[in-house]
């Protein structure tokens, strides 16, 4: 399956037709976080005439570090009213897992009404990176479909690292109460946790499963989760929560496989949050699985429109999509 990123070449180039430094830049930052990318250029058959692929091409490719054969595609339209149905073409004839378009101000009417969720708009020779995150946003969530029960989970909340954790949600590793009454929790107690919940964690994730991980990984430092991150199983999503706050860059360097600043919308109803939203409810046709809330007595862990994954909930093991939809399918059934 491919992800396709259909460009008006104008947006790429200078009015002289050459690369804009900035577009490649930003061409750049998409293709190192997006899998198996097909950049298609679209314009017009007298537009593009005036273009060198045979010189461009090898610049961009080179530039990109991808190979020309595998990336890069065209679309010659006969007018810009054409485009969505040309696209469309295109999108017909090959295996599209998600796609973006990218066009210049109010040059497509009709895409705009055809693709309204997967268009970018940006000035003549002006794509940079506030288009490209606005693309990884698009292409992050188009479609993410879960293509099998039993290799996705979830999970939240783990707090790896986090003494005090253990004092406020009464979790099980810790030395009992001190003479004032208070829970004692050593440095051993945190390390037992970190080493327990990674434990649980690969009891049931694969190494070539998803995890979708709904914020607060780890406190108490980078280290912490420089630590732990690299023992555990799957390729791993992380919504962040409010306990996640370095930059992306560092949670794209330690190893994770995408990285979101807010919600995520995947399988087409279903809504990851860090914590539970409260406009969400039985007279949304959206379900939500979240965190956040620990063990909140406050919240059900399971409803007919969410769940929580907080590890409180579960055992401190991640829970899988197929345990989700199987309770989602009990609490929906038709009386």
């Amino acid at each position: 399956m491919v992800n396709a990123l259909f460009i008006d070449y104008t947006a790429i180039v200078s009015p002289n037709h050459s690369l804009m430094p900035t577009a490649v830049s930003a061409l750049k930052s998409i293709a190192s976080k997006v899998d198996d990318l097909r950049i298609v250029s679209i314009g017009t058959k007298v537009e593009m005439r005036l273009i060198d692929y045979g010189s461009l091409l090898p610049q961009l490719s080179q530039a990109l570090s991808l190979k020309m054969s595998l990336f890069f595609d065209k679309v010659e339209i006969d007018s810009w009213d054409s485009a969505d149905s040309n696209i469309a073409s295109w999108i017909a004839s090959h295996e599209v897992k998600s796609f973006a378009v990218v066009v210049v101000l109010n040059s497509a009417k009709s895409l705009n009404k055809a693709y309204p969720n997967n268009l970018v708009k940006c000035s003549i020779g002006q794509f940079s990176e506030v288009q490209a995150k606005d693309v990884l946003w698009i292409m992050s969530n188009y479609k993410s479909a879960i293509s099998k029960d039993d290799n996705v989970w979830f999970v939240s909340d783990t707090h790896f690292g986090h003494a005090n954790i253990i004092k406020y949600c009464s979790r099980p590793w810790n030395h009992g109460k001190g003479a004032d009454g208070e829970i004692v929790v050593t440095p051993e107690d945190v390390l037992a946790m970190d080493n327990a919940m990674v434990e649980r964690w690969n009891s049931v994730v694969g190494k070539n499963d998803t995890v979708w991980h709904l914020g607060d990984f780890a406190l108490g430092g980078k280290e912490v989760a420089e630590r732990v991150f690299p023992q555990l199983n799957g390729k791993i999503n992380l919504v962040m929560g409010n306990h996640d706050h370095w930059k992306l860059k560092w949670y794209y360097d330690l190893g994770f496989h995408r990285v979101y600043d807010r919600k995520v919308i995947i399988n087409e109803f279903v809504v990851l949050a860090h914590a539970p939203l409260q406009f969400l409810n039985s007279n949304c046709p959206f379900y939500q699985i979240f965190g956040h809330v620990h063990d909140s007595s406050a919240y059900q862990t399971w409803t007919k429109n969410s769940c929580c994954v907080c590890v409180e909930r579960h055992d401190y093991t991640p829970v899988s999509w197929k345990a989700i939809k199987a309770k989602y399918d009990e609490l929906n059934v038709q009386s």
